[in-house]
């Protein structure tokens, strides 16, 4: 998963990369829009938030809504 389009990154260590369609989002929106993305078309889940604020718990929060499985590591939350 790429974080941003990045002619400069080399990415011969990788089987493949892939890019969510961001096209027509703003910039401002666009990590919450990417993360997101990977939330729908994941399978599973695996998580590092420690916290419940900030982007990731967000993200986390979603992964929830859209009932995915999810790993959690740590197991627990503030």
């Amino acid at each position: 998963m790429l974080a941003c389009l990045n002619r400069k990154m080399d990415d011969s260590r990788y089987d493949s990369t892939t890019y969510p369609p961001l096209e027509n989002v703003p910039p401002r929106y666009a990590i919450v829009r990417r993360n997101e993305w990977m939330v729908r078309e994941s399978d599973v889940v695996i998580s590092g938030v420690t916290h419940g604020w900030g982007g990731a718990a967000k993200t986390l929060d979603y992964a929830r809504r859209r009932q995915k499985v999810i790993f959690q590591f740590p197991t627990h939350r503030e």
